[in-house]
């Protein structure tokens, strides 16, 4: 393991490796390939010590959005005051989307179960069978009229609750096996937050764009 976390050195900065060999003693065995790759985060699948799949999504703390985030966290009441140290940021960052993803599941909604976390690591359900499901862009669904349904439902049901994703487009659908499963949960915000309306307002004219240009 450590010979493998050497490897990783030339991706990662020293705080993520010993984060992900913190975690490594108690969820994973070895690190996989990487799943999806983006400026401010990168999902690598992990194997476990059972020989299951389970991934870790990693936030870069150099390379993230500080401004973008910062409007997200400072309205947030479930997260006390932290100053604006990037480091700190991000590691919150990662609490926030843990979270959102425990909120979403609690409420029925299609996501990704969250294992654990630790600084700008978070470990979650590996989502797919042999290969990871493919993003919902790129394999859209056999019938959109039915996932627009399902999905347009998950999105009043969460409004009922007083939750938004806040971040919903195709790029953030997994289709796996025709089912719609919502990723990137970090932008998620309750109603209290005060971007709750402007967050609901763009979920629901994101889904209506893509279903339209797929003839619903």
């Amino acid at each position: 393991m450590k010979e493998e976390f050497k490897v990783y050195q030339k991706v990662f900065d020293n705080r993520t490796i010993m984060t992900l060999y913190q975690l490594s003693k108690k969820y994973f065995r070895t690190i996989g390939g990487p799943v999806k790759t983006g400026k401010e985060s990168d999902v690598y699948l992990l194997y476990t010590k059972e020989g299951g799949k389970i991934v870790a999504k990693i936030y870069k703390i150099e390379t993230s959005n500080f401004r973008n985030m910062w409007k997200y966290i400072k309205g947030d009441s479930r997260i006390p005051y932290i100053g604006k140290e990037k480091k700190k940021l991000v590691y919150a960052w990662t609490e926030k989307e843990f979270r959102n993803l425990w909120t979403a599941r609690r409420m029925g909604i299609p996501a990704p179960e969250p294992i654990a976390f630790k600084n700008n690591v978070l470990l979650m359900e590996f989502i797919g069978d042999d290969s990871p499901a493919p993003i919902a862009k790129y394999h859209p669904p056999k019938d959109p009229k039915r996932w627009y349904r399902l999905i347009m439902g998950y999105i009043d049901k969460m409004e009922k609750e007083g939750f938004v994703h806040g971040d919903l487009s195709e790029f953030n659908i997994l289709n796996w096996n025709e089912k719609p499963i919502l990723i990137d949960w970090s932008q998620s915000v309750f109603r209290d937050h005060p971007l709750f309306e402007e967050l609901l307002e763009r979920d629901r004219k994101n889904m209506e764009r893509w279903f339209s240009s797929l003839g619903v």
